[in-house]
């Protein structure tokens, strides 16, 4: 699970892996980002937007049975993007 919130030219990222990192933006190229740094503090005006902690809420959304079933090459293909 991956989380961002942006401000200014700040994104801040941090994920269920425990990494985080903060990347400079400029908004006259959209979709350009350069990476400052690697693990950061989240800042609280980035988290305040989220319930919950990012890790905690992969590992319930991983102890819950789902009764949904997927083919086998949906499965493969969400192992590849590391959803399983």
């Amino acid at each position: 699970m991956i989380r961002c919130a942006y401000r200014g030219d700040t994104k801040i990222e941090w994920d269920s892996q425990g990494g985080s990192y903060r990347y400079s933006l400029d908004p006259d190229r959209p979709s350009w980002q350069e990476l400052d740094a690697e693990d950061v503090s989240v800042p609280s005006w980035a988290s305040e937007h989220f319930k919950g902690d990012v890790a905690e809420l992969k590992e319930r959304a991983m102890a819950q049975e789902s009764s949904r079933e997927v083919d086998a090459t949906t499965e493969e293909r969400l192992k590849d993007l590391g959803y399983m």
